[in-house]
């Protein structure tokens, strides 16, 4: 099966691309959330996931463009195996900035793991 490789190829571009603090930004849409991206990286960093998302939400509240925030909060969903939320993060990323690879990639994968193989 050709998948396969495919599949291997876009798990590891997932696990070094867009985990938090890697997804693509756009700096300037993002200076007022500076205070809460760090603090949720530093939180997501140590494995306090439930607080990492809490911190992307309010970066989010502070400057609602940064897709940044909207990324990283989807792969902190998908670690705490909340598919859902994860989708949505992803497709609001996706509705500010259409282009996001990171944001793309990402909504496929957990398309992926929830057998969600015809929108993945």
């Amino acid at each position: 099966m050709k998948t396969a490789p495919l599949l291997v190829s876009a798990i590891i571009c997932f696990h070094l691309g867009a985990t938090p603090s890697h997804a693509q930004s756009t700096a300037t849409n993002c200076d007022r959330a500076q205070e809460q991206l760090k603090l949720a990286e530093a939180a997501s960093s140590q494995n306090d996931l439930t607080t990492a998302a809490e911190r992307y939400q309010q970066a989010i509240k502070v400057a609602p463009l940064c897709v940044e925030a909207l990324v990283n909060l989807g792969a902190v969903y998908n670690r705490l195996n909340r598919p859902e939320d994860a989708i949505a993060a992803f497709q609001q990323a996706l509705t500010k900035n259409p282009q996001l690879f990171a944001a793309h990639l990402n909504l496929g994968i957990t398309y992926f793991r929830s057998s969600r193989f015809d929108l993945a």
